[in-house]
């Protein structure tokens, strides 16, 4: 009996003193850049944590007369692809935008944006300084 108690402080101990777990998806998504299909996409803090200096990925919304929004990503390559838009939808959608964003922007030949995701998820990669 006594054997049994001591291994069961034995085990308790050992659970009291192990790391704890760290789980969960975890998704790292670098920029992709296409000028020939006419979109942009990856995960901001991806982008930030690369190993190149080259990519990046951007949005920024903007109100002086009317509402405003451009996007923009360069891939590891340093191909640069962007677009605006001054539909206020769109533009809200970039509001949304944080430090665990993926983003996904197409556009026309105009250069005009025709569609913007911004999703927000635990399992894209914060963006660290």
């Amino acid at each position: 009996m006594l054997r049994h108690v001591l291994s069961a402080f034995a085990i308790a101990a050992l659970f009291c003193v192990a790391p704890p777990a760290h789980a969960g998806i975890k998704s790292n998504l670098g920029v992709t850049a296409d000028p020939v299909s006419r979109y942009g996409n990856g995960a901001v803090g991806s982008a930030r944590a690369s190993a190149d200096a080259s990519q990046y990925i951007s949005c920024y919304a903007t109100y002086a007369s009317s509402p405003g929004a451009f996007c923009v990503a360069r891939d590891a390559a340093g191909t640069t692809v962007s677009c605006f838009t001054s539909d206020p939808n769109k533009v809200a959608i970039v509001s949304a935008m944080t430090s665990y964003s993926y983003v996904y922007f197409s556009f026309d030949a105009t250069g005009t944006c025709t569609q913007i995701l911004v999703s927000n998820s635990s399992y894209y990669p914060p963006m660290v300084p």
